[in-house]
Formats: C-alpha cells, structure tokens, sequence
C-alpha cells in the first residue's frame, strides 16, 4: 500500500521554496522509480498562485522507507514544510488504476 505525504508550508516557504527549487527538482529525480506522484498544493480559483503545501505519494509500504526518502528532500532539510503527515494510502476507484479494486 503506498504512502502519502501531505505537507503544509512554513511561513518562510515562499523565499525557500525558490532558493531550493533545483535542488529538490534534482533530488526527485535520482528517486522518480520510488515516487507514484510528487507537486505543490495552490489554492483554488487564485490567478498564479504560489504554492501552500505539497503531496507525495511513494511506491513503498514502509513507512521508514518513505520517511526516509522524504527526509532526504532539500526541501524538507531546508525547512519548506511546517507540517507533515504520513498516511497509508489504498487506491481504489480511478483512471490511475484502470478502473475500481471492487
């Protein structure tokens, strides 16, 4: 069952955020055969919106495993995120799995 990460930004994100950009572009990509889906949350309806928060969901049952991937992040070391959550994550109705579990 995969993991998912949901992470809501720190107050200094905004000027982290651009500072670590390649940085973290460049990390996720030595891990892209570990990550189902990785990109920011922005709000809605809100013209060229800067990011609030990001999701990752890892190819791993291991909440270790995705732990440590996630703190390998530039991002994460650099203090983008404020608040985190680890979840298991059960996909079960969808385009992304041709179809329903059911």
């Amino acid at each position: 069952m995969p993991i998912l990460v949901i992470c809501k930004d720190s107050k200094n994100a905004p000027h982290l955020r651009q500072e670590y950009l390649q940085a973290h572009l460049d990390y996720i990509e030595t891990v892209l055969d570990q990550v189902l889906i990785a990109g920011p949350q922005k709000p809605i309806n809100i013209d060229n919106a800067s990011p609030h928060g990001s999701t990752f969901i890892y190819a791993t049952d291991s909440l270790e495993q995705a732990q440590t991937l996630f703190q390998q992040d530039p991002y994460v070391k650099n203090g983008v995120y404020e608040h985190v959550e680890f979840h298991h994550f059960t996909p079960a109705a969808g385009t992304w799995i041709n179809g329903k579990i059911w």
